[in-house]
């Protein structure tokens, strides 16, 4: 088993030589198609896995991902703002209501005062027509007291 192991490092030697002499001779570097080597035997998830990381670990990826959270942390102070703001528009409601419930009663005595004033200007217009009625009866009166009294001409 060590022969083995043994023979394969030989072997792997004695070809990695015969590569190195042969781009040594062609005046190529050995590391210019390295890359190009791993890519050829990556398996389309190992391709898709390294497009992911290039994209998940760039700048742009960052600054989206923050605005992201951003927006997620804005979203949850808004739902726990939500119940918060209806709880006070519905005491502002119920204030208004009260409001609108006292505006109607003022509004209803106003109406039953103005009603009240009717009826006193009413009566002091009666009695200011009964006292001018009685007024120019006794004018007639006078006038007829003064035609008797006259001579006749």
């Amino acid at each position: 088993m060590r022969l083995e192991q043994v023979n394969r490092i030989a072997t792997f030697r004695a070809l990695v030589e015969t590569e190195v002499s042969r781009r040594a001779a062609a005046h190529t570097t050995l590391a210019a198609h390295l890359e190009e080597q791993f890519v050829r035997n990556l398996s389309l998830g190992q391709r898709i896995a390294d497009k992911v990381a290039i994209v998940g670990g760039s700048g742009s990826f960052v600054i989206l991902m923050v605005a992201a959270l951003l927006n997620l942390a804005l979203s949850c102070i808004a739902a726990l703002q939500a119940p918060i703001i209806m709880m006070s528009q519905n005491r502002a409601a119920e204030r208004d209501r009260l409001e609108a419930d006292e505006d109607y009663k003022i509004n209803l005595k106003a109406e039953l005062e103005i009603a009240a004033l009717h009826e006193k200007i009413d009566h002091l217009l009666n009695r200011q027509w009964e006292g001018m009625v009685e007024l120019q009866e006794l004018q007639i009166g006078l006038l007829k007291e003064i035609l008797e009294r006259s001579p006749q001409s």
